[in-house]
């Protein structure tokens, strides 16, 4: 079983050309002229806090509730983040299934009730270390070589501005964020699925909270690909939380 698809909801936990008057202002106070494209990152960004604030935050510890509807499972879950690049992250899934992932900056390991410890590489190991980043926000216009604003577009009640990006490997993501506030609160993309292959992605980042300063989504729901369909409910975030290097070694077994 791959659980690897939960990740990039986490890390997180982010037509027309016209701005929003925020955006106006967030393009004037940069050192250098931002694209309209790059002004709604810029906006996602303050709107989550900053980046010396965010930046300010080098642990994370993320606790909550996870249900996958496919698999018919309702368990915890416990993802620790170091700015160092290294993270554990545990799944009790049921009476003694524990399914964990991790990787301490240089090796990618996942632990597969009855199958052991295994190694993660390719796109898996990829797509892994990128969701894991816990700046992973901070960077997110600059995995693109081109950027486009579409839109607008309602999602519900919300009016959204839209971004498009496309990677050096011609892939798109696109980006639904708020006007009333600037905040993320859908991203689709292409999502590495249980078997294997990529699959159209569409996930949702909903009640965001204030923690020591930062707005962070507390409901996250991956709507498709069905087969990997999940809703996340977050119960706790702590910044700060000292976690040991042997927290992220891989498991013997």
């Amino acid at each position: 079983m791959k659980l690897q698809f939960l990740i990039g909801a986490l890390a997180l936990s982010m037509a027309s050309a016209e701005l929003h008057p925020a955006l106006i202002a967030a393009d004037k106070s940069a050192a250098a002229p931002v694209s309209p494209a790059d002004a709604h990152f810029v906006r996602f960004i303050e709107a989550s806090g900053g980046e010396p604030a965010i930046r300010k935050r080098t642990t994370r510890q993320t606790k909550g509730r996870i249900s996958i509807p496919s698999m018919g499972i309702n368990g915890s879950l416990e993802i620790l983040q170091s700015a160092t690049g290294k993270t554990v992250q545990t799944f009790e899934l049921g009476p003694g299934v524990t399914f964990a992932m991790g990787s301490d900056g240089a090796i990618v390991w996942m632990r597969i009730p009855g199958l052991g410890v295994q190694e993660m590489e390719g796109d898996q190991r990829r797509q892994f270390v990128e969701d894991s980043d816990l700046y992973r926000m901070l960077n997110l216009s600059s995995r693109f070589t081109r950027k486009d604003v579409k839109g607008p577009k309602s999602l519900g009640a919300v009016e959204c501005d839209v971004v498009v990006g496309t990677t050096k490997e011609g892939k798109t993501e696109t980006f639904f964020f708020a006007r009333s506030n600037g905040l993320l609160i859908r991203w689709d993309r292409e999502i590495l699925t249980q078997t294997g292959a990529w699959a159209p992605g569409e996930t949702w980042l909903e009640d965001y909270r204030t923690v020591d300063g930062l707005k962070v989504p507390f409901k996250i729901r991956q709507m498709k690909p069905d087969s990997d369909a999940f809703e996340i409910e977050i119960h706790e975030i702590r910044h700060g939380v000292p976690v040991p290097d042997n927290k992220f070694t891989k498991p013997a077994a």
